[in-house]
């Protein structure tokens, strides 16, 4: 958060600092489909994943809120020759868990509330798209602190005239 530059970064097991965000957290969207029937029928293959779950955690004490948000590079594949867009990742947000409210020892009662984003339709050039930039989950200001942990069900539309080849993309996630 740049408001608060000092805040901590993560640890390893060590207790050493890891300011390096994760990479290389791969989605297996299993095998495609040819879609067949409804909008876009012999126009894209679909395939479906799951996003690793991430967890929210906020002590700061300013209480300001957060926002985590997602956006798709383009696919692509064969040295960066063949590609289609990012906007081809739809996501339907999830907020799987938040810190359930209590009362502190002045009497005072708080309850962290995270609300999921708007789901991003695949093949969609809206403000909604993952292609653009698309909000998965978010708190807001007086109702932030505590942890939460969200995920999102994937969904992807591959269009039937995008080349053969391994295709891959940056989802780059972003909390603020």
């Amino acid at each position: 958060d740049p408001r608060t530059p000092a805040y901590p970064y993560p640890t390893d097991a060590e207790g050493r600092p890891t300011p390096t965000p994760s990479t290389h957290c791969g989605v297996d969207f299993g095998r495609a489909r040819l879609v067949t029937r409804g909008e876009g029928a012999g126009q894209f293959f679909a395939a479906a994943g799951v996003l690793n779950q991430i967890t929210a955690v906020d002590t700061r004490d300013l209480d300001v809120g957060w926002t985590i948000t997602g956006r798709a590079s383009d696919f692509t594949a064969n040295g960066g020759t063949d590609r289609f867009g990012g906007s081809q990742l739809g996501w339907v947000p999830i907020v799987t868990e938040d810190t359930s409210g209590f009362v502190d020892s002045s009497g005072l009662y708080y309850d962290q509330l995270v609300l999921g984003g708007l789901a991003a339709e695949p093949n969609s050039q809206t403000r909604f798209s993952l292609g653009t930039g698309s909000v998965l989950a978010w708190a807001p200001e007086q109702a932030g602190l505590g942890v939460a942990i969200v995920d999102a069900r994937l969904s992807l539309l591959i269009p039937v005239t995008a080349d053969a080849g391994l295709y891959g993309s940056t989802l780059t996630i972003t909390i603020i």
